[in-house]
């Protein structure tokens, strides 16, 4: 359970400043998954987006890298399967699938992205939806009164619990508009400070009992 403190100082920093690494949904497995930089790494399936090019040699099989593809063939333009095996020839960089269009024959050699073959179309719109969002689907978050509370790393729950938590908050030595000023009005209201208080210490309890420890 959080506990209130009598006295916060804002400590002035920006929310960019504090979330070089976030956590969100796996785009495979739906399970937390860290984020720093633009390499995702997801801690139950260990998909990983972005980072080192796959080997192609222990691919069995990709995934197209587009939502709802169709033949290439002009005169086709039939929806095909979006997944098949790699293009193991060649030397270039991108990652290819192989696919034959079911309506008319034929085989097409399509961009791809590595993946595992177990429930490949759940996992192409998860994986859909995550590129359509660069920086993905924020995996701590609550839903509080038609509004959401978003914690991106422990870092960044430290310092929600601290500011919110204080009976007195008071600005810092650093003007403008800090992660602190530019929290939401419903936030910081004290009608709201207890389910706030309570669901980031459900957050809390949720990041160690995962794993997550930063």
């Amino acid at each position: 359970m959080t506990v209130e403190t009598v006295r916060a100082t804002d400590p002035g920093v920006r929310l960019w400043q504090i979330v070089a690494v976030r956590w969100v949904h796996c785009p495979r497995c739906d399970g937390p998954a860290r984020i720093a930089g633009r390499r995702l790494v997801c801690l139950g399936c260990s998909y990983v987006e972005g980072g080192p090019k796959p080997n192609r040699r222990r691919l069995r099989e990709v995934m197209l890298d587009k939502n709802r593809p169709i033949c290439e063939r002009r005169q086709c333009g039939a929806p095909i399967p979006n997944h098949g095996p790699p293009v193991r020839a060649g030397t270039g960089d991108a990652l290819l699938a192989q696919v034959r269009c079911p309506t008319c024959g034929h085989v097409g050699h399509y961009p791809a992205v590595p993946i595992e073959p177990l429930d490949v179309a759940r996992a192409h719109a998860a994986l859909w939806a995550f590129r359509r969002s660069p920086d993905g689907v924020p995996y701590l978050s609550r839903s509080i009164g038609g509004h959401t509370l978003v914690v991106h790393n422990l870092a960044h729950l430290d310092a929600l619990e601290e500011w919110l938590g204080a009976k007195l908050r008071e600005r810092g030595p650093v003007a403008g508009l800090t992660m602190m000023a530019r929290l939401p009005r419903w936030m910081k209201a004290a009608s709201a400070r207890p389910e706030v208080l309570k669901a980031l210490a459900d957050l809390r309890e949720q990041a160690l009992r995962e794993g997550l420890t930063e």
